[in-house]
């Protein structure tokens, strides 16, 4: 599943409720459908079913109703709620379906599978060029557009003349004078209205893409794609969504390599020692596998007041390993990158150590 949540932090943000008692539910809700309103109903009433079979106390139970009935079908296909005893901690509307209602109650929210999903987003713009200009589209990741903007050259040479002759020559460079010079006011544009975003991805005309990523500066990631500016833009951002999918997958590819190289030098761990190297901040990034839904997680006991594995205190909060580690790692800031299951990870957990 995928989101257009903007970035990880609003995810990442919700583990600093560690500790306390949550629910975390993953609700569907496809709005394609003249019964929309109908079935969100019937899954909202079975997610608190589910949330009633727990040990959930009443007032958690409370604040879920709450935070549930405040939801609609819109536009979307995907609701995700968490919430404590007392108020709503995250409502976020999610713009790729999930496959069934799922609750889970503990002491750390149960995001892992949308940290994973949203590794591959990041800020970006998808831009459609033809000879005349470009349809530029910010993006924050695999979902729609933020925003679009249309711009258009200003030279209107844009034909190539075929009297044949000498003339014919002239005519060809004064077209492809203009197509450039579009291309160029087009960059030009981009850098005065995104200064922050530095990968691109772009499609379209042939001639007009490579005057385009001609003028940019050095500074961009750039990624090319088929496309046209004058035919449906949904199948040039699945070609944009491919790359993103690409190029998070090579990180992931990269960091595991980076913790194999660093373990051989004494820089790296895994299993459970992680999170006494995290408890004492000496964790630059922390690779945790996805278990979230898996019958039996490995847990162990935290201190999420001062942050601190406490694998000894019968008195202590008991969470799982993986999202324990989570609710960790921020304290430090140090980096989360979820990564798939490896024979050499244990427990799910790595780290790649600080210096």
């Amino acid at each position: 599943m995928v989101t257009n949540i903007k970035t990880r932090k609003n995810l990442l943000e919700t583990y600093h409720n560690a500790g306390s008692e949550l629910a975390t539910i993953y609700l569907p809700s496809p709005s394609a459908t003249e019964d929309a309103e109908q079935r969100l109903e019937i899954r909202r009433k079975n997610a608190l079913s589910e949330l009633a079979e727990t040990s959930a106390s009443p007032a958690l139970i409370q604040s879920a109703t709450s935070a549930l009935e405040q939801l609609s079908h819109d536009d979307g296909y995907a609701h995700l709620v968490i919430v404590n005893g007392s108020t709503t901690v995250l409502s976020q509307q999610l713009h790729r379906p999930v496959s069934r209602v799922a609750v889970h109650l503990g002491r750390v929210p149960a995001l892992i599978p949308l940290l994973a999903a949203t590794q591959s987003d990041g800020d970006h713009l998808a831009v459609l060029l033809d000879r005349a200009g470009a349809d530029v589209l910010r993006r924050s990741g695999v979902a729609d557009p933020i925003d679009s903007t249309e711009v258009d050259g200003s030279d209107p040479r844009l034909h190539r003349s075929h009297p044949g002759g000498w003339s014919q020559r002239r005519f060809q460079q004064i077209a492809e004078n203009a197509w450039e010079n579009n291309a160029r006011e087009v960059v030009d544009q981009i850098r005065a209205d995104h200064p922050e975003i530095d990968m691109i991805i772009c499609g379209g005309d042939e001639r007009a893409v490579g005057f385009f990523a001609k003028h940019l500066p050095a500074r961009f990631e750039v990624h090319q794609v088929d496309g046209s500016r004058h035919a449906d833009q949904d199948a040039f951002l699945d070609a944009a969504d491919v790359v993103l999918r690409n190029r998070a997958a090579k990180g992931m590819v990269a960091v595991l390599e980076e913790w194999r190289s660093k373990s051989a030098n004494g820089l790296g761990s895994t299993g459970r020692e992680v999170l006494d190297f995290l408890t004492s901040g000496r964790v630059e990034q922390l690779l945790v596998v996805d278990d979230t839904w898996n019958q039996d997680r490995p847990t162990t006991t935290f201190d999420f007041e001062s942050r601190a594995h406490v694998p000894h205190d019968s008195s202590a909060t008991s969470a799982p390993v993986t999202d324990g580690a989570i609710a960790l790692a921020l304290a430090t800031n140090a980096v989360v990158t979820v990564v798939p299951e490896h024979p050499d990870i244990k427990d799910g957990l790595a780290a790649i150590h600080r210096f």
